[in-house]
């Protein structure tokens, strides 16, 4: 099914709760800061923005190839509209988005092919040329798929590392809590990594990466 938003702080917290860290720690990490930055990592490695957002988009008719091919360079789910200046393109009819299937196959468009298209000449001074337009839904899904949105879970976790060992290097290797107590060792971070890996269904980032890594057209 996927996931409708983004690893969320509390979402986070629970996963560190389950991987075995206190309660008493994880109130003293940034866990807004690690979120984002578990999402960031992914969508860098990947190229890709994972969850698809609403935007308008415009593109210089001069990369349009003599085929009537435009690599949009961004992922697209759905366009709304396509038009050049004053001049609207149908989509299915004047224009289509390709690769064929890709909704069909849970992926995203990557370029555009216009049935007809006169490669227009301009003088690049002024007036400026007319742009072409595309408004649709921007990114690689409606939704994250689940085996993405763990590993951005998982990465917004390793980044707690440097603060983790801030806490654990200024003597906080254990701790109690009424009648609950918990120490680390002397391998706080085989401890934590090999808990969330239990926690987060040994989630194999580098190859989730390599799942969804964007292409680059040639």
């Amino acid at each position: 099914m996927g996931k409708a938003a983004y690893p969320t702080p509390a979402e986070l917290e629970t996963s560190l709760l389950a991987a075995g860290l206190s309660q008493e720690l994880i109130d003293l990490l940034d866990l807004t800061t690690a979120a984002l930055a578990g999402r960031q990592t992914f969508e860098g490695l990947t190229g890709r923005r994972m969850l698809a957002t609403t935007q308008t988009r415009e593109y210089d008719p001069c990369r349009v190839s003599p085929r009537g091919v435009l690599d949009l360079r961004a992922d697209l789910v759905t366009a709304t509209s396509v038009t050049y200046g004053t001049q609207a393109f149908t989509v299915g009819t004047d224009v289509r988005m390709a690769p064929l299937n890709a909704a069909d196959d849970g992926r995203p468009y990557g370029w555009l092919e216009f049935g007809a298209w006169r490669f227009y000449r301009f003088s690049y001074g002024y007036p400026l040329p007319t742009l072409i337009t595309v408004v649709g839904s921007w990114g690689y899904g409606a939704t994250i798929p689940e085996n993405a949105w763990m590993a951005m879970l998982y990465e917004a976790a390793l980044s707690l590392f440097p603060q983790i060992t801030m806490f654990i290097a200024g003597g906080m290797v254990g701790w109690s809590e009424a009648d609950m107590s918990e120490q680390y060792g002397q391998d706080p971070f085989g401890f934590y990594r090999r808990n969330l890996q239990m926690v987060l269904g040994s989630v194999d980032v580098p190859g989730v990466v390599n799942i969804y890594r964007r292409p680059v057209m040639g």
